[in-house]
């Protein structure tokens, strides 16, 4: 579970991609998270609905924002 559940997090960098193959059309993610002192990192593994790797990335760095952003300042009336 996050830390802050109703926080908006941004990606702002990240250790390592590995792409194993071509991804089909279906794909499942597997994601482990945990916390730094300013931030969340977290691991993903990218498969196949028969399991098989496609990616991982490892080590996405999550930085909390400040601001909450209000989605409907961004539509037009």
């Amino acid at each position: 579970a996050l830390p802050d559940a109703d926080a908006t997090y941004l990606p702002v960098g990240f250790d390592r991609f590995t792409l194993n193959r071509s991804p089909s059309d279906r794909l499942w993610s597997i994601v482990s998270l945990r916390s730094a002192v300013d931030r969340l990192i977290a691991d993903l593994k990218i498969c196949t609905e028969t399991g098989e790797l496609v990616a991982t990335l490892n080590g996405l760095q999550l930085q909390k924002t400040s601001e909450q952003p209000n989605w409907q300042d961004w539509l037009y009336e």
